[in-house]
């Protein structure tokens, strides 16, 4: 795994939550709904990256990913933004780390 594939995905995966959080604004839970399925495909391909040499941070970052994927989905059941948001902040603080 390169730090520059690992960036370019929590890049993307930050813009499409901020889109999707647009989205929720205008009331278009059509493109909400997929930008979020997008950003739940790359938490599964960053998620499915070799694994980086120190096994108890690939754990935590596991845990971190399964969180967000929940609360994605945890946001299209209730049809909700915040939970949206908590995940475009984490993904957002990860991009930073790795930039």
């Amino acid at each position: 795994m390169t730090n520059e594939t690992l960036e370019m995905l929590h890049c993307a995966a930050v813009r499409f939550l901020a889109e999707a959080i647009e989205a929720y604004d205008r009331d278009r839970k059509d493109i909400v709904t997929f930008r979020v399925k997008r950003v739940q495909a790359i938490i599964g391909e960053i998620r499915a990256l070799p694994t980086a040499p120190c096994p108890e941070l690939d754990q935590q970052l596991d845990a971190i990913y399964v969180f967000i994927i929940g609360q994605l989905d945890i946001a299209l059941a209730a049809e909700t933004v915040a939970p949206i948001d908590v995940c475009r902040n984490i993904l957002d603080d990860l991009h930073g780390a790795y930039q």
